[in-house]
């Protein structure tokens, strides 16, 4: 997410996807720019996909599986991204999951060594206070 087609042609090269990567051009906030599209045929259809479509799906199956655990309903979520995702990758991040139904100010996204921190600290409470 938040990558051009350049910046993964090599890796599309190296790596046998059951898809393709294609590069449109559309307009998003008032501006022509090129976005990334996920190219995949399904019964002789073809389907294009943003990459941000695709990780609202994977939220939405974790958000799944989170409920039944849980017996409730999800409506927050913390999301952890590596640390060096910059500020659009973040962005696009926090978008699927607003795709995925989470309303925009019940999404938070913190770095990967963050949540790890926060989750030893909530493992180890007596050593460790929060």
């Amino acid at each position: 997410m938040g990558k051009s087609l350049a910046e993964v042609r090599d890796l599309q090269a190296e790596c046998n996807w059951p898809f393709e990567l294609v590069e449109r051009m559309e307009e998003r906030e008032g501006v022509q720019a090129p976005v990334l599209k996920i190219l995949t045929t399904t019964g002789g259809v073809p389907h294009e996909f943003l990459p941000e479509e695709v990780s609202a799906r994977i939220i939405m199956r974790l958000v799944r599986s989170a409920e039944a655990y849980l017996g409730k309903t999800v409506t927050h979520a913390v999301i952890s991204v590596p640390a060096k995702f910059d500020t659009v990758k973040k962005t696009a991040t926090k978008l699927a999951a607003v795709i995925a139904g989470f309303k925009h100010e019940n999404v938070d996204i913190i770095n990967e060594p963050t949540a790890a921190a926060l989750a030893f600290g909530l493992e180890n409470p007596v050593r460790y206070p929060i």
